[in-house]
């Protein structure tokens, strides 16, 4: 898919409609949901990409979710998280995406190939 909040648009509705096919479990799919759109938003908002290539695999020990793109070499597994008021009127948005793929995800694993950022969010079925 282009890098474009267009294009993010659909990201919800693909996931759904591949993970019940692919036999993801529920509570699986609506965490894979979370991170994913954390993950691909970034993409899309920061890295500077043409593209983003989605690809979901389901084994028997695991569900993988894996996310392509062009961008800016970026690894979320060592981003510090950033630092949080606790005190809500002194909250601003944003600044949430990483923490909450981690959160989301059990098993996040980056790779940089050639031109291309590769995130895997992998789930274990068991």
């Amino acid at each position: 898919m282009p890098a474009t909040a267009d294009a993010l648009r659909g990201l919800y509705a693909w996931l759904e409609e591949a993970g019940l096919a692919a036999g993801v479990p529920p509570q699986i799919l609506s965490r894979m949901h979370v991170a994913a759109e954390e993950a691909v938003s970034n993409a899309v908002r920061h890295g500077g990409g043409a593209e983003v290539t989605i690809t979901l695999a389901m084994s028997s020990s695991a569900a993988e979710l894996i996310i392509e793109d062009t961008g800016a070499p970026f690894d979320p597994t060592t981003a510090p998280l950033p630092e949080h008021s606790r005190d809500l009127a002194e909250l601003t948005p944003g600044g949430w995406g990483i923490g909450l793929l981690r959160r989301f995800c059990p098993d996040v694993r980056y790779r940089r190939s050639e031109d291309t950022n590769q995130l895997t969010l992998r789930y274990p079925s068991k």
